[in-house]
């Protein structure tokens, strides 16, 4: 087998996220590979039609389009002068048959224009959500490989267009050299599928969350009002959030703070209908730590049914990299942390789990633990696992 330094290739990474969007998977996957590859990241071919919250996104993209891909006007900086960010253009409506063909060609003519202004070497397809464009790619023989890095369900994400993505889906589990599940209920499932499908998980970035042990970190300024203790949460605020046990836990401990930080996306955002709830909104990933230094303990209160039978939240392991006592909804993926989560059944059991968490926070040889968990669940680990993953497959193709 190759060994990933000695093995060349580069990277088309489609990407089910701007580049603009809050720090994900994507991101830290696409920027730890750009160190060492030329990466061409390449932001949605959209999986829905476009709404009306979309139009300040939208401007942005125009705007780039016309700047012709300038990386001067992302809030993230590309993290590496290999890593280029570039729009997709697309119709809108991928419902619509004709309109899908119309983006099949659309997706490749860009592409290839693109493979020949940076003159890829042994070109990898990097597919992250299937798209009708992502299948047309996948077909072309401008690739050395494909690989399908399966993050989420996206026919429950995306309900309105769920037959449309199923298919593609089923086309690109089908095409792809190589298949990569975030989660052991994923492997499961797409191992059926694809004999190529390897466990490669979410993770974090130990020595960036390791900051919230720093004693001189400063409190951000608004969370100085709000009293402790601080029951906190990142992450984004979706239909997988159990917004009734977050009520929950509000109104059986008024005497807490519940803090949540992240995007989001419930119409109306019902969560924080509690005086002692504070939605504190989106905040860049360099942020982060400061708040959760913040937190006295800290949350995953997923619904355990739907996408939650198989997530592995990111936010675990960046809690873990801050020392931080968590406490989980029942979730499969997360059970096996059992030693440094708390897991619990039911509401009541959630709140006399984060009171137990809050008698024990200091506990040293439990923040030892958590620490050490983070350490071995990084990116920069999951990054080598995937080009070795590429590498072979390169090989043995």
């Amino acid at each position: 087998m190759l060994k990933p330094g000695n093995c060349v290739f580069d990277v088309v990474f489609l990407s089910s996220v701007d580049w603009d969007f809050h720090w994900t998977r994507m991101h830290q996957l696409a920027s730890r590979l750009a160190l060492s590859r030329t990466v061409i990241y390449m932001e949605p071919f959209g999986l829905r039609c476009i709404r009306l919250s979309d139009l300040p996104r939208l401007v942005r993209r125009v705007t780039r389009w016309f700047g012709k891909g300038d990386t001067t006007r992302l809030r993230h900086e590309p993290v590496s002068p290999s890593l280029h960010v570039h729009n997709a253009w697309y119709i809108p409506f991928p419902q619509v048959n004709w309109v899908c063909q119309v983006n099949k060609v659309l997706a490749v003519w860009q592409i290839r224009k693109l493979l020949k202004r940076y003159n890829l070497k042994q070109p990898v397809l990097f597919v992250s959500a299937p798209s009708s464009a992502a299948v047309a790619l996948a077909d072309c023989n401008d690739y050395s490989l494909v690989v399908f890095d399966y993050v989420d369900e996206y026919a429950r994400l995306v309900p309105g267009n769920a037959q449309r993505i199923t298919v593609d889906e089923t086309a690109l589990l089908t095409k792809s050299d190589l298949v990569i599940a975030v989660s052991r209920g994923l492997y499961n499932r797409l191992n059926q599928a694809n004999r190529h499908t390897f466990l490669v998980p979410n993770a974090c970035e130990p020595e960036h969350f390791r900051r919230a042990i720093n004693v001189g970190l400063q409190l951000p300024e608004d969370l100085s009002s709000i009293q402790r203790p601080i029951i906190g949460y990142v992450g984004g605020i979706a239909d997988w959030f159990d917004d009734d046990l977050v009520r929950f836990i509000a109104f059986q401990h008024p005497d807490w703070s519940i803090v949540l930080i992240g995007p989001c996306y419930l119409s109306p955002p019902r969560s924080v209908q509690p005086g002692n709830v504070y939605y504190l909104g989106r905040k860049s990933y360099s942020q982060l730590p400061d708040y959760i230094k913040s937190f006295d303990a800290c949350l995953i209160p997923f619904r355990t049914e739907g996408i939650g039978a198989t997530v592995l939240p990111v936010k675990m392991f960046e809690y873990l990299a801050a020392g931080k006592p968590i406490v989980s909804t029942n979730l499969p993926e997360v059970r096996p942390y059992g030693d440094v989560v708390c897991v619990a059944a039911t509401h009541v059991d959630f709140v006399r789990r984060i009171e137990h968490a809050l008698l024990t926070q200091d506990d040293q040889e439990k923040i030892s633990k958590r620490l050490a968990v983070a350490e071995l669940n990084s990116w920069n680990a999951r990054v080598n696992t995937i080009k070795e993953l590429i590498c072979e497959s390169l090989d043995n193709k």
